[in-house]
Parts: structure tokens; C-alpha cells; sequence
């Protein structure tokens, strides 16, 4: 777990500084590319050790809504992702950030949702309910 005498240590080496002498975009995939900030910095460039940039947000572009018979109440978080090292660091329990339990949840939901839409034989017609039950929302 992560008290607040850690959370307090790991900002204090987040405020370091550091002397980047390459360019930030290299080993970027294409879909990172795009977020990444579109300007030139002048090399070498004065960095903390550990940020939160707004490149680091992926924003949700589609609305995550589920039809209320499924029974699904979960808290939606504000981001697709965050992607911040100092937001990542400070998980307070475990190692998944609210953003990262909610894509887990969201797959299990398809397969269950795909699973129940499955012609099953008679021997095999409770796998949709035994694959729900693990975990519940």
C-alpha cells in the first residue's frame, strides 16, 4: 500500500531534474506519435525525472453506456487512459489504475455478452452464467 510517506517520496524524486539530449518521439509508436506535442524543442532540454504530460492523457472518444438490463454499474473513469508516470506510480493499492481495471471490466462484459448471444447445447447452456460469476461489477 501506498502511504501518504511514499506518495510524498515519490513527488520529491518527481521534482528532479535531468539534461534530455535525444529526442522525446524516438521509439514512438504511429498512434503515440499523434498524441505526442507537435514542437521542437532545442536539445539538450531541461525535464523532471517523473511527469504527468498532457500526451500522456488518451482521451475517451466514445461513451461507455450499457443497457440497463444488464445490471452494470460501474464507475466510469474520465480518461481512455492515463498514461502519466507519476499518475501510474501512485497507485494506492495494487498495481491498476481506475482506468486500467475499467478496460479489464469492459472486456469481460463482451464475453460474457458474446457468450450469452452463443447457441450452447443443452450440457453447455450455463457457461455464460458460471463465466459471470467470477467476478461481479
Amino acid at each position: 500500500m501506498l502511504d501518504q510517506e511514499k506518495l510524498d517520496r515519490l513527488r520529491n524524486i518527481a521534482e528532479k531534474t535531468w539534461q534530455r539530449h535525444f529526442d522525446d518521439k524516438l521509439g514512438l509508436s504511429p498512434v503515440e506519435e499523434l498524441r505526442a506535442r507537435n514542437f521542437k524543442q532545442a536539445l539538450p532540454v531541461t525535464e523532471q525525472l517523473l511527469s504527468d504530460k498532457p500526451e500522456h492523457i488518451v482521451q475517451r472518444v466514445q461513451a461507455a453506456t450499457y443497457a440497463p438490463e444488464l445490471g452494470i454499474n460501474m464507475d466510469i473513469p474520465e480518461h481512455l487512459y492515463n498514461l502519466g508516470e507519476i499518475y501510474n506510480l501512485s497507485v494506492s493499492r495494487g498495481t491498476l489504475t481506475a482506468e486500467d481495471r475499467f478496460k479489464i471490466n469492459e472486456h469481460m462484459i463482451s464475453t460474457i455478452k458474446m457468450l450469452e448471444s452463443l447457441p450452447f447445447p443443452e450440457e453447455l447452456r450455463n457457461v455464460p452464467r458460471y463465466a459471470s460469476t467470477i467476478t461481479r461489477l
